[in-house]
């Protein structure tokens, strides 16, 4: 499977497109942090395409990457979030699906 289709750069993309998130927080475990860099850089393409094809005039979303998550990268980082006041949380690798 190739980089795009394994980070779901299109879809993801057209999520955060389609609800107009300002902040979106990217969070990686530890093994896929190495990718984080490149992740950001295909959605803040994909974003600006997105964006030049309608007719709408607002900002790109930032992309805020978090990776410290010390207790486990299976659960979503609530906390982490909401210091950079994220309005949605992408997150990749394996999850526990915990409440």
């Amino acid at each position: 499977m190739d980089f795009e289709n394994y980070y779901e750069i299109s879809l993801v993309a057209d999520f955060i497109n389609a609800h107009n998130f300002s902040r979106v927080a990217l969070q990686f475990p530890d093994e896929l942090l190495k990718d984080s860099r490149k992740v950001v850089s295909a959605l803040r393409q994909e974003l600006h395409r997105l964006l030049k094809n309608s007719d709408e005039s607002r900002a790109t979303a930032k992309l805020y990457v978090m990776a410290d998550t010390t207790y486990g990268g299976c659960c979503v980082d609530e906390v982490g979030a909401a210091h950079v006041k994220a309005d949605c949380v992408i997150h990749y690798g394996h999850s526990c699906l915990s409440p």
